[in-house]
């Protein structure tokens, strides 16, 4: 008994901790929360979700949002792609985030957002309107519930660059979000 109360002992002295550094993971988690807050202030959404992959550095950052509002593909596209690009320039101009990042400029494709647009009842619309849309490895995906099957079924997938580029943004839009191609 004397001898594991001694070894507990020499282990906390000797500074043996159980969990590695969690330092990346107190900044992405807060650039993440004051991303939420603007989002939240710019459009009709509220944030339901997060997450990502950042084990040892920062690999990927993922939000998710929900809308009450009806969207179409054309409408969906703004709103995603602004979300998008709100963290996006967040995660590269944050300085304190910056040295956990595993590479900088952070690349748009390790930035996934997803948009549910829900009814009242919380579920996905099913009136014919957009129920989900989201960005993924920079792939954009567009998404209608199909009443009689209960599921999401893609309607429309773009890559990132041809979205912003229906937006109105430049073919490659490394200045603007970095690692588009």
């Amino acid at each position: 008994m004397t001898r594991a109360i001694l070894l507990v002992l020499l282990l906390l002295v000797s500074g043996v901790q159980a969990s590695p550094d969690d330092a990346h993971l107190r900044e992405v988690t807060r650039v993440m929360r004051e991303s939420v807050a603007y989002t939240s202030q710019k459009y009709p959404v509220r944030c339901y979700g997060h997450g990502g992959r950042f084990m040892h550095d920062v690999k990927g950052i993922e939000l998710c949002f929900a809308s009450p509002e009806r969207s179409s593909i054309e409408e969906a596209r703004s709103t995603l792609l602004g979300i998008h690009a709100i963290l996006t320039k967040k995660v590269n101009e944050d300085l304190e985030l910056r040295p956990y990042l595993h590479e900088y400029p952070f690349p748009s494709k390790g930035i996934n957002v997803t948009l549910s647009f829900l009814d009242r009842a919380g579920s996905h619309r099913d009136d014919g309107y957009i129920a989900n849309a989201y960005i993924e490895e920079g792939r954009v995906f567009y998404s209608r519930k199909d009443k009689e099957a209960d599921c999401l079924v893609t309607v429309h997938s773009e890559s990132l660059a041809e979205a912003l580029l229906r937006q109105g943004g430049p073919p490659c839009c490394a200045e603007r979000n970095p690692g588009v191609r």
